[in-house]
């Protein structure tokens, strides 16, 4: 006969999971070799001792001179400033004329006037002697040409009209008359040219100045000072007042002229001056002045 039988199956509860299992501590990995400890640093080496510095070089003292120029007649007027007088005599006193050596054909004046010239006429250098009408001398002068001379006339009637020889070596070379009572400044008569009649002059005494300066850091000598007037050159050194100029110091030269303010003048002055140092290399300035 079949046996009946029963099968129980008994089941064991079920664990709860489990972390896996923590793997086992490996060996940390084997320091790699580490390099030598850097040395410390060391003080920097003590500088050898420096030569000591070479002394920079030497400037030069340096020569540099300056020269201004001014022109001024006796009252201070700057020279491009003097007034022209009015040239119709008011008095005549004092008359003043400048000698040409012009001959009779040459006069110009508004009067009508007595002139004659004898041979060839007057020459360079002659003797003027000039009378009133009563035949009193009234002035015996030498000159030559561009010469100035003066007649006093006073207010005598005798010298409303006056009368002048000019004479080359005792010779007579020429005779003119002159109304005196109606002159006009720069009237010409024969050799002789009007230029004042008491105040009223054409004229003027004027003085150049030349300054000069020491602006260099030495002494210097002024060794050259040369005015250049036109065509004309002409050597000032002469009358430089001290040639030998300290740093700072100016010395000075002056030169002493008549202005002719009743014509027109285009006139350039230059002036130039030269200086020496002790040593070094010698300076200049110039400077000009036109009227």
């Amino acid at each position: 006969s079949e046996d009946d039988y029963e099968l129980t199956v008994v089941v064991s509860p079920t664990s709860p999971p489990t972390d896996p299992p923590s793997p086992s501590p490996s060996d940390g990995p084997s320091p790699s070799p580490s390099d030598p400890p850097s040395p410390s640093p060391s003080d920097p080496p003590s500088p050898l001792p420096s030569d000591a510095p070479s002394p920079s070089p030497t400037v030069p003292e340096q020569c540099m001179v300056n020269v201004d120029m001014t022109c001024v007649d006796d009252d201070g007027t700057d020279c491009d400033d003097i007034p022209t007088p009015e040239k119709q005599c008011d008095t005549s006193d004092v008359i003043t004329f400048t000698y040409t050596a012009e001959t009779c054909d040459e006069s110009f004046n508004s009067q009508d006037d007595t002139c004659e010239d004898i041979g060839t006429g007057p020459s360079d250098s002659a003797t003027i002697e000039c009378k009133d009408s009563s035949f009193v001398v009234l002035s015996v002068n030498t000159v030559t040409v561009g010469d100035t001379f003066t007649v006093a006339l006073g207010n005598a009637p005798d010298t409303d009209s006056i009368s002048c020889a000019i004479l080359s070596d005792s010779i007579l070379k020429q005779t003119l008359v002159v109304d005196t009572t109606m002159l006009t400044l720069k009237d010409k008569f024969g050799s002789l040219q009007l230029e004042s009649c008491d105040e009223q002059s054409c004229l003027v005494p004027i003085t150049y100045t030349y300054d000069i300066r020491n602006i260099g850091d030495t002494p210097m000598e002024v060794t050259s000072v040369t005015r250049t007037r036109g065509t004309s050159t002409v050597d000032l050194i002469g009358i430089v007042e001290d040639r030998n100029v300290e740093v700072g110091e100016s010395t000075v030269a002056r030169e002493i002229k008549e202005l002719d303010v009743c014509v027109n003048v285009d006139e350039e002055t230059r002036i130039r001056v030269e200086a020496d140092p002790p040593q070094g290399i010698p300076c200049f300035s110039e400077d000009d002045y036109e009227l």
